[in-house]
């Protein structure tokens, strides 16, 4: 991928697990396009990737109890009006009993749901390939 400019970000999958069933956390997207994405966003210069991802979980979610568990080894990397936007991607675990409050202007809504639910709202192909590998991931390690 060849580009001058690039923009660094992160991407959380965030989970519960309920018995033998993964819920995921995903948000409606109403700035610039409209659709489903997992919370994400870009790094500020003084910020370490954990960092920024927990402010964004902070921001566009308003989630205070989680954990995350780690980051995935890969980026999620796309082109997008001459910019390369590399996204390290964490998986997160909270309690779905948790309040979810959108305050920001980026999205107007959440939705809780099973792998298969969540692969039929988002949006962009690439981001349903990360979500499928990191199902399989969770899947294998429990």
């Amino acid at each position: 991928m060849e580009t001058s400019n690039v923009k660094k970000g992160v991407s959380a999958i965030i989970y519960d697990k309920r018995g033998n069933n993964y819920y995921f956390l995903i948000l409606h997207r109403i700035k610039g396009w409209v659709g489903w994405e997992f919370p994400k966003g870009g790094i500020e210069d003084v910020e370490t990737p954990d960092e920024a991802v927990i402010r964004e979980i902070k921001e566009e979610a308003g989630l205070r109890k989680f954990n995350v568990l780690g980051m995935l080894s890969k980026k999620r990397e796309f082109i997008k009006d001459d910019v390369l936007h590399s996204y390290d991607t964490f998986i997160v675990e909270t309690n779905m009993n948790v309040t979810v409050e959108i305050h920001d202007d980026e999205h107007d809504n959440y939705f809780w749901g099973t792998k298969e639910r969540i692969l039929d709202k988002l949006y962009w192909p690439d981001e349903k390939k990360y979500f499928e590998e990191v199902c399989d991931m969770l899947q294998n390690q429990h």
